[in-house]
């Protein structure tokens, strides 16, 4: 009976060991898998941001893609489409996801920038990579495809890819509107 035990506790041991060994591997496969899903959801948002180029016109305090939007209505309307609630405003696009810098921009970025060179009010759109953005400009131009101008850039918010504060629980939708509905879970 004792020797029984003692190959039973071994066998359980050996068990343990293996699987410390497989599941320690499982983060850092979740975490690839994780960032593949980024990529993909990122690059969806900029496809089809770009796809509202020369369509949605531009309309003060508008928030339809086909009727008209101001920038913040336009980009709070892509990323509605992809289960992503952001609230009207610039304002309030200041505070969602992580900041980010210029060097470290990627697709999906949000980029808010003075809309004047006196540096009076703001203006918002979606980075789109090669240093352009698609944007919700005037009611002359309306949705366009354009360069950035970095030196006007508030700031950059990343609202798709952001890592927690543990550097590497991605947070896909880190806040919350003003309305309550929830933007935030982990992947």
């Amino acid at each position: 009976m004792k020797k029984l035990k003692t190959i039973i506790t071994k066998i359980i041991l050996i068990l343990l060991a293996i699987s410390l060994v497989v599941f320690s591997a499982i983060p850092e496969k979740n975490a690839v898998y994780a960032d593949t899903l980024i990529t993909e959801l990122q690059s969806k948002i900029v496809e089809y941001a770009k796809q509202w180029v020369g369509v949605t016109p531009y309309v003060w305090g508008g928030e339809s893609l086909t009727s008209g939007a101001d920038c913040s209505g336009f980009v709070m309307q892509i990323y509605k489409q992809f289960g992503i609630y952001l609230d009207h405003g610039t304002d309030y696009l200041l505070g969602v996801g992580a900041p980010v810098s210029w060097s470290d921009v990627q697709l999906g970025d949000v980029i808010i920038t003075h809309s004047s060179r006196s540096g009076t009010g703001r203006h918002t759109g979606i980075y789109a990579g090669n240093g352009q953005w698609v944007n919700t400009s005037t009611p002359k131009v309306g949705t366009i495809l354009s360069d950035v101008r970095v030196d006007q850039i508030i700031t950059i918010r990343r609202i798709v890819g952001h890592l927690q504060s543990d550097g590497h629980t991605p947070t896909v939708f880190p806040s919350r509107g003003r309305n309550g509905k929830l933007v935030c879970f982990k992947l």
